[in-house]
């Protein structure tokens, strides 16, 4: 008679798939928001952003990151009692170039009214300083909106010389101002007007 073997067998505990990080670490010349996302319904995404590898008390993925300087992300996908993903890893470097007397302003997502709604603004770059007055009339002379390229106001004003911020223009000559000035300066402007809302 042959003898026979009990055979045992064992079925490994499930792994959870390792979660997806988008766009893919790299060297870029602009801002970015970095998305990260699995196929496993009900799942959790936890990261860290020292290189160190994600635990089950690490950082929530909950929305997008924003990211304008040298970033190591390292994320898991964790889901219940299995056995939580392999780590992945993205490290992102920025050249984002600077720009004289401009400065960046990092974006990001701010929820005011207590909470109730959200906001997301974009990176951007700002002025360091107001548009002086010698600036806007050096941009809107020759304008075929009709907007004053001098201050024109009431009682209280700030003052009237060359060096002294331009005041009293609505948001919509701000708009024009902004057109204009891309131009001059060869970029194509981005700005506008439709309906009463600019776009």
């Amino acid at each position: 008679l042959n003898s026979c073997k009990n055979k045992v067998s064992t079925n490994p505990e499930p792994v959870v798939p390792t979660p997806f990080i988008s766009p893919a670490g790299g060297t870029y010349k602009e801002p970015l928001v970095i998305i990260m996302s699995t196929n496993l319904d009900g799942a959790d995404i936890r990261y860290t952003l020292d290189g160190t590898d994600p635990t089950r008390f690490s950082i929530l993925y909950t929305e997008p990151l924003f990211l304008a300087e040298f970033t190591t992300i390292r994320a898991r996908t964790f889901y219940g009692d299995y056995i939580a993903s392999q780590a992945v890893e993205s490290v992102y470097n920025f050249d984002i170039p600077i720009i004289p007397q401009f400065v960046f302003v990092e974006g990001g997502t701010f929820s005011p009214n207590n909470g109730s709604y959200s906001v997301t603004l974009s990176s951007f770059y700002m002025a360091n300083y107001e548009v002086t007055q010698v600036e806007w009339a050096d941009v809107m002379t020759g304008n075929l909106n009709e907007i004053p390229t001098t201050p024109i106001g009431s009682w209280g004003d700030p003052g009237v010389a060359a060096w002294f911020p331009m005041f009293y223009i609505s948001w919509f000559d701000a708009i024009v101002y902004c057109n204009r000035r891309s131009i001059q300066e060869g970029f194509m402007p981005v700005y506008a007007k439709s309906d009463g809302t600019v776009q």
